[in-house]
């Protein structure tokens, strides 16, 4: 706490005006050791994280996921849980993108009360979901309200492209035996080679004339 007042204290002198109006920030991330520091050498980078494989963004979301008051416990598990569901999200967004939509008024109204409420992060995640789940909804609302909830968390929904999966060539053999599989209406032979596949670490998504292959 005294470290924060003298740097608001510091900023007010060097610009002769208040530096911020609102100063904050989360709690301390602690891991099962205890809180991290510096001067311990245990404390996680960006840089780490991107060397594990991980997108930043998928951290964000783990912060996200906890309010800003409440200490933060770290573990990997938790952050592969985090970057799974930031994932199912992307594609869901990617799913309903359409130009044109209106933000739907009554989630508005829910995020706002929302993210007003001492920055109910968690709160807004969960909005988020329901838009995403709400089927009265079409498209383009459903994406221009992702969007305006996306202005405060900050994920750049708007922006992601899925990386290009190299697929290996026995998925690619199990692939076309699945096709053919649906093309003859063998359902049971199609679900048993979905299940192989998905052994291998993949996961199928059909659609009308084909299907979609990505790492699970």
């Amino acid at each position: 706490p005294v470290h924060h007042t003298n740097e608001i204290a510091q900023s007010h002198c060097a610009h002769d005006k208040p530096f911020a109006h609102n100063w904050m920030h989360g709690e301390f991330l602690i891991d099962s050791s205890g809180k991290m520091s510096k001067s311990k050498g245990d404390f996680l980078t960006v840089s780490l994280l991107e060397e594990k494989g991980y997108d930043p963004l998928d951290y964000r979301y783990l912060c996200l996921m906890t309010h800003y008051r409440k200490q933060l416990m770290f573990s990997w598990d938790a952050l592969d849980a985090a970057a799974k569901t930031l994932g199912r999200i992307r594609a869901k967004v990617l799913e309903c993108k359409a130009v044109g939509g209106s933000i739907s008024e009554e989630f508005k109204t829910q995020f706002r009360e929302a993210i007003s409420d001492d920055l109910n992060t968690p709160q807004v995640l969960a909005i988020l979901q329901k838009v995403i789940a709400r089927s009265t909804l079409s498209n383009a609302d459903k994406y221009a309200t992702i969007l305006e909830i996306d202005t405060v968390l900050g994920l750049d929904l708007a922006n992601y492209e899925p990386t290009k999966v190299e697929v290996p060539v026995e998925i690619n053999a199990l692939l076309d035996a699945r096709l053919e599989a649906r093309a003859n209406k063998d359902w049971t032979k199609s679900d048993e080679l979905r299940d192989e596949i998905a052994k291998l670490g993949y996961v199928v998504k059909d659609s009308k004339e084909t299907q979609e292959v990505r790492k699970a």
